[in-house]
């Protein structure tokens, strides 16, 4: 082989790369369906995921040590306020108020008799009978004897609130849940665990969570903010917004929020999670498509637009609802044609062509002719 031979064979080889460039053909326009961006004014309905707690829930504990002699409900009563629940052991309890009485009783006669004793005095001392020493001593019992009259008048009270504490009532209505003790245990203040719970059901709380973007809206809402529960049977209830929270969570940069429903039929049962839509005032001039146009890509949603060339560029948007298969979405204008269907194997400056539209009287006779 000659020194020219190796040059020559590689510039042969180059000269065949490129005719075969040449003669490849270019891809094919994909086929796609496309459809127009519009703008309309939308019910603006904000969704999230609700946890149903009680509007009031209050555990049951004894004020004082003591034998349980009776319970007066049943496990899922429905309870009302100051309604008896637990009957402790009384006897040392009512015998100290009887004491209490009774020595109410001796200072009030003690009493009696030194208010008697002091008037006496003082007309003995106005006379010049008995000198200003005894008047004042007179004065001086009296005076301790009043005192200890209301000492003993707290006395009382103090063994009746004791006593009270004997008979453990509801503090609220609601409904009860396990009982956590029985006839004959003993029960003290410092348990941990709580002798009953009772729950406020009606009405009731759902608490969920929105991003911090939707504060504003919901800030800005009509009031009263509507918020709908969707139960399992398909039906809703409604309620109204009753909380924002003052602050937004700094971990997971959402808003805490409550709102309120009537529950009187026990739709909605502390502890279950359900969701929830909130009616957050009208969209003005919101940009709407078809949600088959929206594409998920690693990062963020986005359509592809129809450039002039007929080429697709993606443009990123937010969703901001889904409703009746529109999507309402942010980051793009009106009157923009986008692809709709066939853009799963798109990208950036695919070309593209639209599929032929045939109308309704020509596919009716296809079917026709095929019977």
């Amino acid at each position: 082989m000659t020194k020219f031979s190796l040059p020559l064979i590689a510039l042969m080889l180059v000269s065949c790369s490129k005719e075969a460039a040449k003669e490849k053909p270019e891809r094919a326009p994909q086929q796609v369906t496309t459809t127009t961006t519009q703008t309309a004014d939308i019910a603006l309905n904000l969704s999230a995921q609700g946890h149903v707690s009680p509007l009031d829930q209050v555990e049951v504990r004894p004020q004082k040590s003591g034998l349980i002699r009776k319970v007066h409900f049943k496990e899922g009563d429905q309870l009302s306020a100051g309604q008896l629940l637990f009957s402790l052991d009384a006897r040392e309890d009512e015998a100290n108020v009887r004491q209490a009485i009774a020595k109410l009783a001796q200072s009030q006669a003690q009493l009696a008799a030194a208010e008697r004793d002091y008037t006496r005095s003082k007309e003995l001392a106005a006379q010049s009978f008995i000198s200003k020493t005894a008047l004042d001593n007179a004065q001086s019992k009296l005076e301790t004897l009043q005192a200890t009259l209301a000492a003993e008048r707290a006395a009382v009270d103090a063994a009746k609130v004791n006593l009270s504490y004997s008979q453990i009532r509801a503090p609220l209505s609601g409904r009860a849940g396990l009982v956590e003790v029985h006839t004959g245990s003993y029960v003290q203040p410092s348990i941990a665990t709580p002798l009953v719970t009772i729950s406020q059901l009606d009405p009731i709380t759902v608490a969920f969570s929105l991003p911090e973007r939707n504060l504003g809206t919901l800030q800005s809402a009509p009031r009263p903010i509507l918020v709908s529960a969707s139960l399992a049977d398909g039906n809703k209830l409604q309620g109204k917004l009753s909380f924002i929270d003052n602050a937004v969570n700094a971990s997971s940069g959402t808003i805490a929020l409550k709102a309120e429903f009537a529950n009187p039929k026990k739709q909605l049962w502390p502890g279950a999670f359900i969701p929830v839509q909130i009616a957050a005032g009208t969209l003005k001039n919101a940009v709407i498509l078809p949600t088959q146009a929206v594409q998920t890509g690693p990062a963020q949603r986005f359509v592809f637009v129809i450039q002039a060339d007929q080429t697709v560029k993606s443009i990123p948007v937010e969703l901001l609802q889904v409703e009746n298969e529109q999507a309402v979405v942010s980051g793009i204008g009106s009157n923009i044609k986008v692809v709709k269907e066939g853009g799963q194997n798109l990208r950036e400056g695919s070309k593209v062509r639209e599929a032929q539209k045939h109308n309704a009287s020509s596919a009716q006779t296809a079917a026709s002719a095929t019977k």
